[in-house]
């Protein structure tokens, strides 16, 4: 499976740098392998809002919405967004943003299971649902049961 994971890997890193280097510019980024995905980071140096983030992430890789948060002082903003699984590629990107709600980080998951993404993000969801988060906008429960059913059957896989 690490075979098929690294190629997949190598191609959203070169689909990013075609389609959103505007997001994570033209710097080599770290990858970091594992058994079941990969963790592709990106540093960024702040040129672009969350919010334009959000709006490359949508428009350009087609990937939805799970949650876009901030810490209470204002001082952390986060934007989550997932590729569906019936899209021949499984990966979430992760946005980090400063109080001036500039892009500061950028890491991509890839992985290599319908079952490890699912998992992966379910818990990721479920962590920024607590207080210490305010949610500014978020993927509904039921458009989350659509993109993940308990079974990828459900999705006509």
């Amino acid at each position: 499976m690490q075979g098929d994971l690294n190629e997949t890997t190598t191609k959203i890193i070169d689909l990013f740098l075609y389609m959103l280097g505007g997001l994570v510019g033209d710097a080599t980024p770290d990858i970091e392998e594992g058994a079941e995905s990969n963790l592709v980071e990106y540093g960024s140096p702040g040129r672009i809002t969350i919010d334009e983030a959000a709006d490359l992430l949508e428009d350009n890789a087609r990937l939805a919405l799970l949650y876009q948060t901030h810490k209470p002082n204002g001082s952390l903003h986060q934007l989550c967004m997932v590729s569906h699984p019936m899209s021949g590629w499984m990966y979430k990107v992760n946005v980090l943003a400063d109080e001036k709600a500039l892009v500061a980080n950028v890491m991509v998951t890839v992985y290599g299971s319908y079952d490890t993404m699912k998992a992966d993000i379910q818990s990721d969801r479920e962590q920024h649902r607590t207080p210490a988060f305010v949610a500014v906008d978020e993927m509904t429960d039921e458009t989350f049961e659509e993109y993940f059913p308990n079974e990828l059957e459900q999705l006509g896989v």
